[in-house]
């Protein structure tokens, strides 16, 4: 938690009503959410469950060059559990796509990225997006 902090510029460009965003405060934010999701999940429901968040949900959604990075706990989570009760999820705060299966699960995303040369393009359309694998028109059939 400390390298986060040291590392994140949201640790330190975040405020709150009590004063920056600390990544203990974001633990304790992680934990209430995941409690409403278990109860929510746990409502029966007779279609398929999407589940759409900010963070990752299972360490698969860290690409292979961050591998071992003690950072990754503050993009991804291991919500397996959860995993098992949901169709789909989809989810941001990564900067590579990802889709793939977890039990029956499939958690999608389909992240842009930020721009390579937003200092230098002249116009939007000259955007240089980091994520070569980003979808611009990403449809997904949740009745498959």
């Amino acid at each position: 938690m400390e390298n986060s902090e040291r590392c994140l510029n949201d640790h330190r460009l975040i405020r709150t009503e009590d004063g920056l965003f600390t990544a203990s405060r974001a633990l304790e934010e992680h934990e209430y959410s995941r409690q409403w999701l278990e109860h929510q999940l746990a409502i029966p429901y007779p279609g398929k469950t999407v589940v759409v968040t900010h963070h990752g949900p299972h360490p698969l959604s860290v690409h292979p060059r961050y591998a071992g990075n003690p950072l990754n706990a503050a993009f991804i989570s291991d919500l397996g559990p959860l995993l098992d009760k949901t169709d789909f999820w989809l989810h941001g705060h990564v900067h590579d796509s990802f889709d793939y299966l977890v039990g029956a699960c499939r958690v999608i995303a389909n992240p842009r990225g930020y721009a390579r040369n937003r200092s230098s393009a002249a116009h939007a359309g000259d955007l240089q997006f980091e994520n070569p694998m980003f979808e611009w028109a990403c449809a997904i059939d949740v009745n498959s």
